[in-house]
């Protein structure tokens, strides 16, 4: 079951971005996912932030098509079935209505004080519903 509504945000493809095969690099798609999955979250859970943390415990990426130097990308997520401490979170990137990659990820919940897992309770997945 999807449960929250999607998060947008845009990026202009910088040159710092791109790898010498002239198109964006896979490891800064990576960090794109981290940095909307962190706004997501802040955005979503704003009284519970300094409560827990996530952190990855599985990326699967799918590419399709480059991004350029200069292309400005739609980067949309959305959390999907949270159980236990492991929510899973979609991330797709475009360009217009192009597709250019897909990335499932799996997050844990973390305790910020204690920093061990956190169970999920139903609170949280409100927080995460749209």
């Amino acid at each position: 079951m999807i449960y929250s509504s999607k998060y947008t945000i845009t990026k202009k493809v910088e040159a710092k971005d791109i790898d010498r095969l002239h198109h964006v690099n896979n490891v800064v798609y990576l960090e794109w996912v981290n940095e909307i999955a962190k706004l997501h979250w802040e955005e979503l859970a704003k009284d519970h932030v300094q409560d827990y943390y996530w952190v990855v415990r599985k990326h699967v990426i799918e590419y399709f098509k480059s991004a350029l130097l200069n292309d400005v990308l739609t980067i949309s997520t959305w959390v999907g079935t949270s159980k236990g401490v492991l929510s899973d979170r979609y991330v797709e990137i475009k360009i217009g209505e192009t597709i250019l990659v897909k990335v499932k990820s799996t997050w844990c919940l973390i305790d910020a004080q204690s920093h061990r897992p956190k169970r999920i309770t139903e609170d949280m997945i409100r927080l995460l519903k749209p």
